[in-house]
């Protein structure tokens, strides 16, 4: 290829030396290189020079510009496109006709390698007569009066990161040197990437510029080795480009409509970064950051992510309601469904809901239950990916993009939840709960549920596991994440995405009784009872019931017999989580015993604990001098 464009280029620039020179810069290549350039030598006048090692596209486009050329104007060729017969002469006329220009477009005609390779023998351009397709869409050449008016995807659809299309006045160019790495780094930044814009958006805002309507260029689209990076090119660093663009002062006009043009010809690169995470480059893609910098184009972008579904089952909470529906309506996720469901409340809930007609599906019904509502709500969704937001909680700006960005980066995971924040009855922070990393066997033993607040479930969920049972009343929420757990993982995501409000009306804090202690032994006794559990789900059984008895203790609320009851089972199932736990220790002994065997037991423990600790320090030093 490189032996094709130096037939076209290097006949031109000897008939136009002196007022051309050709470099190639050879980036340490391991082929053929040098022997192509030294034959292409006997048709013209050309300068070779080799890198002490590849230092990458974006070093080598560098040490071309500022250390190698020494004429007044660069013009950075790749080595696998052609130049038409007159490309140089029009470019020189041009300079010569307007001395004031710094910059110059080129315009460039679109072949792809298949078309080029049906030759079967070195290409020149005159086999493409045609020039159509262009990559500009005027043929028509024109002056014009500042740099940043080419920024047009009618001009060049990456805004000016096509290399051969810009011919540019080296001394404005050195004026500005970008942060660069090596080989390895291509990609890794808009540096990295685009060097050349990033100079020229740097140096020519401002400076009369010329475009040149004929493709003086072929280029030939299909075989470049960075072809699998085109979806994060178009989701990334284009993206930062025209932040670039308005941050350097560009109108806000020109780059929305760079933007909106750029999402029309990006969406199947999109849906391709958000679906498979083996695309090279999505470690650097941001679905929060490509929603945040795209939020005027919502429209354009909802058809390719997945729908979300939010439920809100309220009860009596007309206080709290507004401030949770505000908070999901005002995500900046572009396509939620939303779903509020009033289950028979006596208070207000309706007059709240009615302000909201035509902003979300409510609906009210008979009370029955929190369980139910939101199994019907779950019935009622049809998004991909589906969230529970109770009545008086809230979600956090940007939750749900983040959410659903992290949940199409581990396509294997059911449920994804955040971390979250307590807040009070008037929206008080009160402490922020960073939830442990997923496990299983963990939750089990534990009797302790790592998902909170905002939990994001996949609808693939509710096909694996079914939905919540409304038999426990009080915790078929941790139920249901015990028996879901069985169908596959779970991941907590780093982020502080939601809120749990504690007030005297919350459901968790005003029940409590023999009836709620009793529920979490039918609870464990229901998971238990499942035919073909894992191995290791049945040999952590004694643990969890042990634990599930526990929190039967600690629920038990007045029930003190009750207490004791699930106190004794408790200890009888696992007898070492009380030794290795004084406080849960000193909390069993002080409900089991009477109240004055308990102070005379805790009274001899403070007298013996000194002598203990004395004896245990003893036999430890005494043990040390033996040794030695």
């Amino acid at each position: 290829m490189l032996e094709q464009m130096l037939r076209s280029l290097v006949p031109q620039v000897k008939a136009a030396a002196p007022e051309v020179e050709l470099i190639v810069s050879d980036n340490c290549s391991t082929d053929n290189t040098r022997e192509v350039v030294e034959r292409a030598s006997e048709w013209g006048p050309i300068r070779y020079h080799r890198n002490a090692q590849n230092e990458g596209a974006a070093k080598n486009f560098l040490r071309l510009t500022y250390e190698l050329a020494n004429g007044e104007f660069g013009w950075i060729l790749p080595d696998d496109d052609i130049v038409r017969p007159d490309a140089i002469e029009r470019v020189l006329a041009v300079l010569r006709a307007y001395p004031e220009v710094d910059y110059v477009f080129v315009n460039v005609s679109f072949r792809t390698s298949e078309q080029r390779n049906a030759f079967g023998r070195p290409v020149t351009a005159l086999d493409f007569p045609d020039l159509l397709p262009t990559k500009a869409k005027s043929l028509t050449d024109r002056h014009v009066e500042r740099w940043e008016e080419l920024i047009d995807p009618d001009v060049d659809e990456v805004f000016l990161g096509s290399v051969m299309c810009s011919v540019f006045r080296l001394s404005c160019w050195r004026e500005y040197i970008p942060k660069v790495g090596g080989a390895n780094e291509y990609f890794s930044s808009l540096e990295n990437t685009y060097p050349h814009t990033v100079v020229l958006a740097h140096t020519m805002r401002g400076r009369k510029a010329y475009y040149i309507g004929y493709p003086c260029i072929i280029t030939f689209w299909g075989a470049q080795e960075w072809l699998d990076y085109v979806p994060m090119i178009f989701t990334v660093r284009l993206q930062e480009l025209l932040d670039l663009y308005l941050e350097l002062g560009v109108e806000v006009e020109r780059v929305e409509k760079c933007r909106w043009a750029l999402l029309g010809y990006s969406l199947e690169a999109l849906g391709k970064m958000l679906v498979d995470p083996t695309t090279p480059g999505r470690q650097y893609f941001s679905l929060e950051e490509f929603l945040r910098r795209n939020r005027s184009h919502q429209a354009e972008t909802r058809d390719i992510f997945p729908l979300v579904s939010i439920i809100t089952p309220a009860y009596n909470r007309a206080g709290y309601l507004k401030e949770t529906i505000e908070s999901v309506l005002t995500q900046d996720y572009p396509k939620i469904e939303y779903i509020v469901l009033d289950d028979g409340s006596t208070d207000n809930t309706r007059e709240v809901l009615e302000k909201y007609t035509g902003r979300l599906i409510w609906e009210t019904h008979p009370n029955m239950g929190e369980h139910r509502t939101v199994n019907k709500g779950w019935s009622m969704a049809h998004g991909e990916i589906v969230v529970v937001v109770n009545s008086d909680d809230t979600l956090l700006p940007g939750a749900v993009s983040i959410a659903v960005a992290f949940m199409q980066a581990h396509p294997d995971i059911l449920v994804a939840y955040p971390d979250w924040n307590y807040i009070g009855p008037d929206s008080e922070f009160i402490s922020h709960v960073q939830v442990p990393e997923y496990d299983y066997l963990y939750m089990l033993k534990h009797y302790h549920s790592s998902v909170g607040s905002g939990a994001f479930i996949r609808r693939k969920a509710f096909e694996l596991a079914g939905m919540r049972d409304p038999e426990f009343t009080y915790m078929a929420d941790f139920e249901y994440w015990l028996r879901l757990g069985l169908y596959g993982e779970f991941a907590r995501i780093p982020k502080t995405l939601a809120t749990w409000r504690k007030h005297p009306g919350s459901a968790f804090w005003s029940h409590g009784g023999a009836e709620m202690a009793n529920g979490h032994i039918r609870l464990i006794q229901k998971l238990y009872s499942r035919p073909h559990l894992p191995p290791e789900v049945r040999k952590v059984r004694s643990e969890a019931y042990s634990s599930a008895h526990w929190f039967g203790v600690l629920t038990a609320g007045s029930a003190r017999w009750e207490a004791r009851k699930h106190c004794l089972k408790s200890f009888l199932y696992h007898p070492p989580s009380f030794f290795g736990n004084k406080d849960k220790l000193m909390m069993a002994l002080s409900l089991m015993l009477p109240g004055p065997l308990f102070k005379i037991l805790l009274w001899g423990w403070r007298m013996v604990r000194p002598i203990l600790a004395r004896g245990y320090r003893f036999i430890k030093q005494l043990r040390k001098r033996l040794r030695a």
